[in-house]
């Protein structure tokens, strides 16, 4: 394999260093490492041509201010490899990373265009800060569903893909703010090509004030122009076109109908929904229930759905949170203090909860609703 490295570097000379090094010190080779300076006005510069004073394979690429994705893709146009392996500047990976990889790609002939690791998030000094995020293979328009409804957090940072592949999509859609990688992904794998992973936690990102994704909010404004770009036809098509059972097709559907808002077909399709108690999606179909029910402002049956969900998994954040609200709402404060604090023991990084629980008991407070069931991990933004 014929692997060349691409890092966009803005403003990057606090970490930049140890980005590239990490690269240096691969225990498998990397043919050429190129640097992108997208316009920096610090020492990233002058840190790069020291840099190349000792290795030799790093190039170095100018361009004024375009924003990461478009340095990527100007990083792919020179890029000599057949394989290239994305990393931002502030992030850093395991020294055996390209090796683990190319085993990987080895003992999986064909079958994967790209490659990603678990991923720790660290802080600016390098200490862990999350547990890994335990990614899942990805496989065409099956693995193209379960990205958009779950997000397996497929950073960009620590990733290898196919040249080919990467010329065939013609790079990262630079009109997309916040989730151009998302929508990379998303587009290789609706073509039909699979996304392999390495389950170890190979790929360190780092969290600091500056990173571009640094809210919640504009990674949901970014997942909104996801939507509309694919659309809701789109969308279903690649649903029902999954060898599934017909009851698992029907509750992701009703999940991107919400996601549109579509709430009158969600609720009609959701009242056909019986699944057995038994099955591993019971908990998911009265989550997705009580979403329903919650719009359509019947709380009562919003509560026994979360409590339903409770009784079957007690450490369910969401439905903890968002019965707390329902308490809330009905003036037991004390129950929904409980609840709250339950969910943040379970989910110390858990936002919605740790809001509501701030805001208890002070008048017009506008709690919120938890729209979707957490993951294993919860996503850091800084």
């Amino acid at each position: 394999m014929k692997i060349s490295a691409i890092i966009p570097a803005y403003n990057a000379g606090k970490y930049l260093k140890r980005s590239v090094l990490c690269l240096i010190h691969q225990s498998q080779t990397i043919h050429e490492i190129i640097i992108i300076d997208d316009g920096s006005t610090d020492d990233t510069l002058s840190l790069v041509s020291d840099l190349q004073k000792t290795y030799r394979h790093i190039v170095l690429l100018r361009q004024t201010n375009q924003g990461a994705s478009a340095a990527r893709n100007a990083g792919l146009q020179k890029a000599q490899g057949d394989w290239i392996l994305f990393l931002d500047a502030d992030d850093e990976c395991a020294p055996t990373l390209i090796e683990k990889y190319a085993r990987y790609i080895e003992e999986n002939p064909g079958r994967y265009c790209a490659v990603y690791s678990e991923a720790v998030q660290i802080d600016e000094t390098c200490k862990s800060i999350s547990e890994a995020f335990k990614g899942y293979g990805l496989h065409g328009q099956d693995g193209f569903v379960q990205m958009l409804l779950r997000n397996p957090i497929i950073s960009p940072s620590g990733s290898l893909i196919k040249k080919a592949v990467l010329e065939e999509m013609s790079g990262f859609d630079t009109s997309i703010k916040y989730v151009e990688d998302v929508d990379l992904w998303l587009r290789v794998l609706l073509s039909g090509k699979n996304i392999g992973h390495v389950p170890e936690p190979l790929s360190y990102i780092r969290r600091h004030p500056s990173n571009t994704t640094s809210s919640m909010e504009s990674t949901r404004q970014g997942e909104k122009v996801l939507l509309a770009k694919f659309g809701l036809q789109t969308l279903k098509k690649a649903v029902f076109k999954r060898d599934r059972l017909l009851e698992d097709n029907q509750l992701d559907y009703i999940r991107f109908l919400i996601r549109f808002e579509e709430w009158k077909e969600a609720s009609i399709l959701a009242d056909e929904l019986r699944p057995d108690p038994q099955s591993p999606q019971y908990i998911s179909v009265l989550f997705t229930k009580a979403l329903i029910a919650l719009h359509n402002q019947n709380y009562s049956a919003a509560k026994v759905l979360y409590q339903s969900i409770l009784q079957y998994q007690h450490a369910h954040g969401a439905a903890l949170n968002n019965l707390a609200v329902l308490c809330a709402v009905d003036g037991d404060t004390e129950e929904a203090k409980t609840l709250l604090k339950r969910a943040l023991l379970h989910y110390p990084g858990y936002l919605d909860a740790a809001y509501n629980l701030d805001k208890l008991g002070e008048a017009s407070v506008q709690y919120k609703f938890t729209m979707r069931e957490l993951r294993t991990s919860l996503l850091r933004y800084s």
